[in-house]
């Protein structure tokens, strides 16, 4: 029997794991392409356990809108700021461009996360579509998925 401060503190971990993925306040300076591999690496994974964690850090590069941050950048002694931030439309614009390429990959795939993708990107699309600064690509996005899917 699993404890209820045990499955609070998984909770609280994997929000804090999802965070690492945002466009903004993630606390890390990764690079999208560094960060897709992990999430690539996720969604293909055997392990359920593992595919559900990719599929809610490709949630969390999708979000173009509502950015919050799970942790404080105050404490310890060495000082730490918020993460990347871009600084120009075309970061932004990269940022989402090569995240919709994996959606595509995915969401047209066969495998057993492609469902979830293109459900992420279903659920993500309006704040792509007025914040992100890529609607061809998404557009694009979309096409090649209508394609093999209804």
């Amino acid at each position: 029997i699993v404890a209820a401060g045990d499955i609070n503190e998984q909770a609280q971990g994997t929000q804090l794991f999802v965070s690492l993925f945002h466009l903004c306040l993630s606390g890390t300076l990764a690079t999208i392409e560094q960060r897709l591999k992990v999430i690539e690496a996720l969604l293909a994974s055997p392990d359920t356990k593992r595919r559900v964690l990719g599929v809610l850090a490709l949630k969390a590069v999708l979000e173009a809108w509502h950015f919050h941050s799970t942790s404080s950048f105050d404490f310890g002694a060495r000082s730490r700021d918020y993460g990347y931030w871009p600084s120009t439309i075309e970061e932004v614009q990269h940022w989402f461009g090569v995240t919709l390429k994996l959606v595509e990959t995915v969401g047209c795939s066969e495998g057993p996360v492609a469902p979830y993708a293109r459900t992420a990107l279903a659920e993500k699309f309006r704040g792509l579509w007025h914040q992100a600064g890529v609607p061809d690509e998404l557009a694009n996005v979309c096409r090649a998925i209508r394609s093999s899917r209804f």
